[in-house]
């Protein structure tokens, strides 16, 4: 009963979280071509531009929040209950402590943005305004204990789904009811942005009182001692993430010190698929972190494995269908989405950057291990030294080629490509304590389906034109049910086809 029930809770997680994907992927949809067409293509890229720079200060606080909702999980599962306590409370004056560190370099920043960025002129005052709003915002997130923390330990993510949903909601009714009544500001995304986290702060107050009531944040419970261990394994994130702006991160500052404010621009709308297929993948992955975690509090190395392998094909079923879908109509889609810009420059740009793609999909739950098995250190350093080399290889042929943000785009998937299946794959087989085979086999798997699946996505874009929503979107449809049938049929077993239609209630004639 135990083992249905969570595979039952593991199905409502996910499904909440593709219902969120899909959310923001709508308004993504409706907001990028909204914002061209009423602020310019340089505009959305000072969106996005604003959000790294949230990232740049972000790196301080993830080395004493990001391993907190773990180290609790494992002491509350472990009958822990005063160590709990001590995570929660230490990683809170962790984040109290880092916002006021933080305070007066944000400041700095946003008085000399100007000579810090490339902003055309009159836009001045409306960019600082964008910034001002988005960094008061991330320390609005800073200000609240680790709510979240319950829903991780119970492993019910979904209701941080539902409260995704809702914050997403409450920013889309303030963008567009401000875009639609007053005239077009850029600091409109800002003033959504507070109220979207505030609205998803209290579904996680309520969330918390009900299911993890027990823990609260007690000033005897903060220790010195506590703290160091929360950054000692937290710090390798923080150097993980500043390899992965170095690697993402950086590609608009750089375009936009470069080449300029409209290549940022260029390069924004690009980056807006490859961002959301890496939050997909973010997005189904992080659904087997809390399982991941649980069963090593138990010591349970061979459920982790079957869980990952398990988690590949499913990963692999909805990421492949989106990826090649766009990456087979992607052009026509450019067209109808934005007519003014050029559709096949973006085009070509979005399929460099989502390259790596092609080769990892199937492998994306690996990198839940990492935390699970609280082994940090060495996929961090690795991470860090191969996108240090992407970012100097990157610079080197911007300033001394011709292929502009060809080369900004290229460079980054290649680096991928090379760090995930020749570290990632061996070194959590090697954390399991299984051979590097298994992992590979899940490799090899996806790649399998996704160039199969590219058969299929040239066969119908060759036959069928697109010149209209109606037509992309039934030749969108038609792809993804012939997708879907023949992923069901050679990527899952008899067995595991058998347990899908029962699940779904489908009865073969």
């Amino acid at each position: 009963m135990l083992e249905i029930s969570a595979k039952k809770q593991g199905l409502i997680n996910l499904l909440a979280s593709l219902i969120v994907f899909l959310f923001n992927l709508s308004i993504s949809f409706f907001l990028s071509p909204f914002i061209v067409r009423h602020l310019g293509v340089a505009a959305n890229g000072y969106i996005q531009l604003a959000n790294n720079f949230i990232s740049y200060a972000a790196l301080i606080t993830i080395a004493i929040n990001s391993m907190s909702s773990r180290f609790i999980t494992v002491a509350i599962h472990q009958g822990k209950i005063e160590k709990a306590k001590e995570y929660y409370s230490s990683s809170y004056f962790g984040s109290l402590l880092t916002l006021s560190l933080l305070l007066i370099p944000a400041g700095l920043v946003i008085w000399q943005l100007p000579n810090i960025i490339e902003i055309p002129f009159g836009m001045e005052n409306s960019v600082r305004s964008l910034f001002s709003l988005l960094f008061l915002n991330y320390f609005i997130k800073l200000l609240f204990p680790n709510w979240s923390a319950s829903l991780f330990v119970t492993n019910k993510l979904h209701i941080q789904s539902i409260g995704n949903i809702l914050s997403q909601f409450m920013r889309v009714i303030i963008i567009f009811g401000f875009y639609l009544v007053f005239p077009a500001r850029l600091f409109y995304i800002g003033v959504a942005a507070i109220i979207s986290t505030l609205t998803m702060k209290l579904v996680l107050f309520l969330a918390k009182q009900k299911l993890l009531s027990d823990i609260k944040v007690d000033r005897r419970c903060i220790k010195k001692s506590v703290m160091f261990e929360l950054i000692s394994s937290g710090i390798w994130n923080t150097v993980t993430q500043t390899g992965m702006i170095l690697l993402k991160g950086l590609d608009l500052l750089i375009s936009n010190i470069a080449l300029g404010a409209v290549e940022m621009g260029i390069l924004s709308l690009a980056k807006i698929f490859p961002t959301l297929m890496s939050t997909l993948a973010g997005t189904i992955t992080s659904i087997f972190a809390p399982n991941f975690t649980i069963y090593y509090a138990k010591g349970a190395y061979d459920k982790i494995v079957n869980g990952a392998i398990k988690a590949s094909k499913i990963t692999t079923l909805l990421m492949s269908i989106p990826y090649v879908a766009f990456i087979s109509f992607g052009d026509s889609f450019f067209n109808l989405w934005i007519p003014s810009q050029n559709a096949n420059e973006l085009q070509t740009l979005s399929m460099i950057s989502g390259a790596s793609l092609t080769f990892t999909i199937g492998i994306q739950v690996l990198f839940q291990i990492f935390p699970a098995v609280n082994k940090l250190k060495l996929n961090s350093l690795v991470f860090l030294g191969s996108s240090i080399i992407s970012v100097l290889t990157m610079l080197t042929l911007v300033n001394f080629t011709n292929l502009g943000l060809y080369a900004i785009v290229g460079v980054s998937a290649s680096i991928n490509i090379i760090r995930n299946l020749f570290f990632v794959v061996p070194i959590t087989a090697r954390y399991l304590g299984i051979k590097s085979l298994v992992f590979y086999k899940m490799a090899w798997q996806s790649i399998r389906t996704v160039l199969i699946l590219f058969l299929i996505g040239f066969g119908i874009n060759s036959r069928l034109g697109i010149n209209s929503w109606i037509g992309f979107i039934s030749v969108v449809a038609l792809f993804g049910i012939v997708s879907l049938i023949v992923i069901i049929y050679t990527l899952f077993s008899k067995k595991e086809r058998r347990e899908i239609f029962l699940f779904l209630k489908i009865r073969k004639a």
